[in-house]
């Protein structure tokens, strides 16, 4: 599952430069143990990651998190974060399908042996930040905003 992420956020472009791309981790899952492992390692030449986990309150997220990974949130809990988040240039990642649909930009499908992704193309737009074709061409399925 790191391999599928890391991947993923290595072709990932701010509208800023960052050389420390911080990964926050919000909410219980059963798939970021060996995310939260990697603790930090080189995504890009001259960029590493640096992964924590927060609550899914903490004022720090939507300033401090390039990228949020949320677990398994109840509906009113990622709403409620996705505001905070606002137009910030923030990749999210998911669980669940539901989060792609309401508004996350990438969700994961992990099964016991190879794990999938789907892309919201709306959310990604309105995201601020660039990806790189050849990842959104390995998406499964494109979600759409309801």
């Amino acid at each position: 599952m790191s391999t599928t992420v890391v991947g993923i956020l290595s072709y990932v472009r701010w509208p800023a430069e960052v050389t420390d791309v911080n990964l926050c981790v919000v909410g219980p899952s059963d798939h970021t143990d060996e995310l939260l492992r990697v603790q930090s390692t080189e995504i890009a030449p001259q960029r590493r990651l640096r992964i924590s986990r927060q609550s899914v309150d903490a004022e720090l997220v939507p300033t401090s998190c390039q990228v949020v990974y949320l677990g398994t949130l109840d509906d009113v809990a990622w709403q409620s974060l996705l505001r905070r988040l606002g137009p910030r240039p923030i990749v999210t990642m998911g669980e669940r399908r539901e989060q792609c649909l309401a508004g996350g930009m990438f969700c994961l499908d992990v099964q016991p042996n190879s794990i999938a992704f789907e892309v919201n193309l709306d959310s990604l737009a309105r995201g601020g930040v660039r990806v790189h074709p050849n990842v959104l061409q390995l998406a499964r399925r494109k979600a759409r905003t309801p």
